[in-house]
């Protein structure tokens, strides 16, 4: 798929919960607390997004979104409200959060994957610099 000019991809990780992770509550096979969270996080990206953009899991318990024809500051803004929404939401008494790696494009079209891959490397820098934060790619 390719993406046009000026557009945005923000990579979310799997969800923090209270000092673990998401794996805590979500063992294979699926747990009922650990799917309220998924769809809940999902629920909250979608509300964040534009009617343009898209929001998608990918990568099994990961999200993306695609933000096209927006600008650098805006596409982190948004990664910011929706990060911040999530720690805000009470999930079944559960503090809930996430980090997320941001990626902007601007000149010609260019290949989702790159795009995909450069949010995904900010937001495993994220995850390194000490999570529940929103970091842009290099």
């Amino acid at each position: 798929m390719w993406v046009p000019h000026e557009s945005a991809c923000a990579a979310y990780e799997t969800p923090s919960i209270q000092n673990g992770d998401l794996a805590n509550v979500c063992p294979v096979p699926p747990h009922p607390a650990g799917d309220e969270v998924l769809k809940g996080v999902a629920a909250l990206a979608s509300h964040s997004a534009r009617k343009a953009d898209t929001v998608a899991c990918y990568g099994g318990e990961e999200f993306a979104m695609l933000l096209p024809d927006v600008d650098e500051q805006s596409a982190l803004g948004v990664a910011q409200r929706v990060r911040a929404a999530i720690e805000r939401h009470a999930f079944s008494r559960r503090k809930v959060t996430i980090s997320a790696g941001v990626a902007f494009h601007a000149g010609g079209p260019t290949n989702s994957e790159a795009l995909i891959k450069r949010a995904d490397d900010a937001l495993y820098r994220a995850k390194r610099e000490g999570r529940n934060r929103v970091v842009a790619a290099e």
